[in-house]
């Protein structure tokens, strides 16, 4: 069982989550991942955003396109007496787009969380990159580029990769990492 104080749950769904997150296909999306989440969120986080942490990346199938759906699914079938799981469940289904309304702030917490791994140093982001390409492993290298970098873009243009007062100081370093790694994939 996790030592945590932040960690909600019973130690039965302590030992899914590992199994889940411990799949020989994952090489980013790792319980280390979400650790790194979870120390992301401010203290004072809600029980429902830290949940939302701890199981946004549960199921996690490159191939597939509904991995934030079947994670709120399986948050819904470990914790259904949770008074926070439609928070949760809602906070989850963001990770999908990495958008949330201008004014909904736990949202941008769990996004920015998520995302603050593109502000690391870059080493951290060249090993995070180099995870992400052993995820995708059966793509072949010029799909995997070309999609990796438009990906990349569409981050690019938006107006701020950050929302919150925490993680805006690091949007410049995060640009940066994004531009490295597109040069790097175009080149």
């Amino acid at each position: 069982m996790i030592s945590d104080p932040r960690w909600p749950a019973d130690p039965s769904t302590w030992s899914e989550l590992v199994r889940h997150y411990a799949e020989p296909h994952r090489h980013y999306h790792t319980l280390d991942h979400v650790r790194a989440v979870v120390e992301a969120l401010p203290a004072e986080a809600s029980p429902a955003l830290i949940l939302a942490a701890w199981y946004h990346d549960v199921i996690y199938d490159p191939r597939a396109s509904d991995n934030e759906q079947r994670s709120a699914d399986f948050l819904r079938l470990a914790m259904p007496d949770s008074p926070h799981l439609e928070s949760a469940c809602r906070l989850i289904l963001l990770t999908q787009t990495h958008q949330a309304a201008e004014d909904d702030h736990e949202g941008h917490l769990l996004l920015d969380a998520d995302l603050a791994i593109l502000a690391s140093t870059p080493a951290l982001y060249d090993a995070y990159a180099e995870a992400i390409r052993r995820e995708y492993d059966w793509v072949p290298e010029e799909a995997y580029r070309s999609g990796r970098a438009a990906i990349l873009e569409r981050f690019l243009a938006r107006p701020c990769i950050y929302h919150t007062a925490r993680m805006a100081p690091h949007e410049p370093k995060a640009r940066d990492n994004l531009r490295r790694e597109i040069e790097r994939l175009r080149g």
